[in-house]
């Protein structure tokens, strides 16, 4: 039996929604870990805290993705 040799990548994908929710003003964050083009790993949540800015609520989304990662 012979095994093809693959090359494995592993991607993540970041996604940050600021003032997703017009009630509460709190962001939507999430991510997605694809390995050799197949999701393996993902989550969507409300941020607990309002931000005050776009790249705050990119960074708390990066933040996490790299937590997740680690």
């Amino acid at each position: 039996m012979e095994l093809q040799k693959r090359s494995w990548c592993l991607v993540a994908y970041i996604y940050s929604d600021y003032v997703g929710d017009t009630e509460d003003r709190k962001n939507t964050s999430g991510y997605v870990f694809k390995l050799s083009s197949r999701a393996v790993t993902w989550s969507s949540k409300k941020q607990p805290i309002v931000k005050l800015s776009t790249i705050e609520a990119e960074f708390v989304a990066a933040t996490f993705c790299d937590c997740q990662a680690i």
